[in-house]
């Protein structure tokens, strides 16, 4: 059979009596021209005795030259016991499909307010951490990708729309880790709730690794040296709520968010106990600590000025509300302690107990409220279970008075130091 020609093919005219002409090259290639004007290219194969035929595109689209290196790309595929025209039949459904998973899979913001949803009820976050959550999102990831469907997003994209402005000369380290791993639960919650997009790839995970690390810091705390000093300095600011606020943060070694939001009827005064509900502190665990008699001194003397209502420590306009997380930092600013923050509190506690040795150090971070980790006995699980209370009472009695002690011997220059007991009355 003679090869045909470019010229052949140029010069081919529309039949005037068939419906259609064909001009033969070699394995099976032709050249169709039917009476309306058509021209293609069309490959004659056999696939387990049954002839079949497929277009390979339209002339002059596609040359001779290129006819036959897709009908070489057919045969060899033929050869691998696969037929071209299931092969394309194969591959338009899965476009098909593809196209409408992504119009079934929700937008990166859909996909967003349903993970939060379901995990801040799960969880019970806070209606603060629920807030910056959302936050973070809207500031960072909707206005750039939030109309996107979430099956289309690339870590690629990710990078460099999102984490890569965020994190431009050394800004918001901690922040893009915080929204990266958040966003990988997103992308898993989408993955497990929509199965019609499933599995699409995890476009957060791969970033991980990828993006630069915070430096660590450390809460800046007071020695044992400085303490007695901040506490006569937050005597004389002159405000009765923000100093027992303080006294109460320094000898319980609560969280700031803890004692600012105290409410009366967490505390057995009795039983000199305070216990935490699981939904206010960070391990959403119940957290039960010891009252030390300084303890209780301060709450007697709080009482007059809230324990008309709910809070120990209530806003100045609401009294249903607590006063703001910025009421003690400033405070000890304005003291002249700038480079300490409210959380340092709890610095101090520990390295003091764990230098002086007041307790083993498993039961200063109970004290702390951390978690403990696993049991190995029946006996340690017990006691895990109680947080290690009644070993943390005379610790935080210890505790207490090494900070009085400080603070009786501390000679000031122009303030009076908070005073215990019968000397005088609690913060009168």
């Amino acid at each position: 059979m003679p090869v045909l020609t470019a010229l052949q093919v140029e010069n081919c005219r529309p039949p005037t009596e068939k419906t259609v002409r064909r001009l033969w090259d070699t394995q099976g290639l032709y050249f169709e021209i039917r009476k309306t004007g058509t021209r293609q290219w069309v490959l004659k194969y056999h696939v387990d005795g049954r002839e079949r035929r497929t277009g390979l595109g339209a002339y002059p689209e596609v040359s001779l030259k290129a006819a036959r290196v897709k009908r070489d790309e057919l045969r060899a595929q033929i050869r691998a016991g696969i037929d071209p025209i299931e092969a394309k039949r194969a591959a338009k459904q899965a476009r098909l499909a593809a196209v409408a998973a992504t119009a079934q899979a929700p937008t990166v913001r859909d996909a967003c307010e349903q993970w939060i949803t379901h995990t801040a009820k799960q969880k019970q976050w806070t209606p603060r951490h629920l807030t910056d959550t959302r936050a973070a999102f809207a500031l960072y990831l909707f206005r750039r990708l939030g109309d996107r469907p979430i099956a289309d997003v690339t870590p690629a994209e990710l990078l460099t729309r999102v984490f890569t402005p965020m994190t431009r000369d050394g800004g918001r380290l901690e922040a893009a880790q915080r929204l990266r791993q958040k966003l990988e639960r997103v992308w898993r919650y989408a993955a497990t709730v929509h199965r019609s997009v499933s599995p699409y790839e995890n476009a957060a995970a791969p970033l991980r690794g990828l993006l630069p690390k915070p430096e660590e810091v450390h809460f800046p705390s007071v020695t044992e040296g400085q303490l007695p000093a901040l506490l006569a300095a937050v005597r004389g600011y002159g405000n009765m709520a923000i100093e027992a606020c303080v006294w109460l943060q320094i000898l319980t070694a609560c969280r700031p968010s803890e004692a600012r939001q105290a409410r009366w009827a967490e505390f057995d005064i009795p039983a000199a106990v305070w216990t935490l509900p699981a939904a206010r502190t960070k391990m959403r665990r119940e957290h039960r600590i010891p009252l030390s008699p300084q303890v209780l001194a301060v709450l007697e003397g709080l009482r007059p000025l809230s324990g008309h209502g709910p809070l120990l420590f209530p806003s100045r306009s609401h009294d249903d509300q607590a006063m703001s997380e910025n009421t003690v930092g400033t405070c000890l600013r304005r003291c002249g302690f700038r480079h300490v923050t409210v959380h340092g509190f709890r610095s101090t506690f520990s390295t003091i107990a764990n230098d002086a040795g007041a307790a083993p150090p498993h039961i200063i971070e109970a004290a702390l409220g951390h978690t403990l980790g696993k049991s190995k006995t029946a006996v340690e699980a017990a006691y895990n279970r109680s947080q290690y209370f009644d070993a943390r009472i005379p610790l935080m009695a210890w505790w207490a008075d090494r900070v009085e002690h400080l603070v009786r011997t501390y000679q000031p220059t122009s303030v009076v130091p908070f005073a215990f007991g019968i000397d005088r009355a609690p913060l009168d």
